[in-house]
């Protein structure tokens, strides 16, 4: 029963992660005054992937996680995979999206995990921060260039705080895994250029969603 109501939400819901990511685009592309990039920058079939993802993700949150943890972290994989969208259209990870998240990660550490669980937010919250400044401080000695941009790590830092510790592990596990997993498609496909930069969301998106389900596959 739990897998058809994840079924339900995940395909209703899936199918205006399009709509709801265009809205964003156009109107972060009206503040910053830029183009709004033409819609069939994606195939018909890359959409139709992004939906079965959305739906399967949410299928499997209903099966293994209790009920209030699967409704957070259904919420989460819809905000994950629209920030995904809009920073493959834009390249762009809006502070507004980052702030949503925190709000929302912020009540689910206390109705999942109470205040004290807080400690380990802040603990999370070091780890991550460290570790992208300190990849960004390595970059920037060898190319000269940050490397790391701010959207990224405020993204990565509100995660941070809704995943707490030890999730800020599992979301490290993931993002690097994410990253390995887009550098060898990348490569096949043989469009790797080594030093280009690339949008970071998805990856960070990834790791994000699998620091969830980490703790029930291993």
């Amino acid at each position: 029963m739990k897998g058809i109501i994840g079924a339900v939400l995940g395909l209703l819901i899936g199918l205006f992660i399009f709509k709801i990511s265009d809205k964003i685009i156009r109107y972060k592309c009206g503040k910053l005054d830029k183009e709004v990039p033409k819609p069939d920058i994606m195939s018909k079939m890359l959409k139709n992937v992004f939906i079965l993802v959305h739906v399967s993700l949410y299928i499997a949150t209903y099966l293994i996680m209790p009920l209030t943890k699967a409704i957070f972290v259904g919420l989460f994989i819809t905000i994950a995979v629209i920030g995904t969208l809009v920073d493959i259209y834009i390249h762009i990870i809006p502070n507004e999206t980052v702030l949503f998240l925190l709000g929302i990660g912020v009540v689910y550490r206390i109705v999942t995990e109470g205040l004290p669980s807080f400690m380990g937010s802040l603990l999370g919250l070091l780890l991550i921060t460290g570790l992208f400044l300190g990849t960004g401080a390595i970059v920037y000695l060898m190319k000269g260039t940050i490397g790391v941009g701010a959207g990224d790590l405020k993204l990565a830092m509100a995660i941070a705080l809704t995943l707490g510790y030890p999730g800020a592990l599992y979301f490290l596990f993931g993002l690097a895994g994410a990253i390995l997993g887009y550098l060898v498609l990348r490569y096949k496909s043989k469009t790797l250029v080594f030093g280009a930069s690339f949008p970071m969301a998805g990856q960070i998106m990834t790791g994000f969603i699998v620091a969830f389900f980490f703790p029930y596959v291993i």
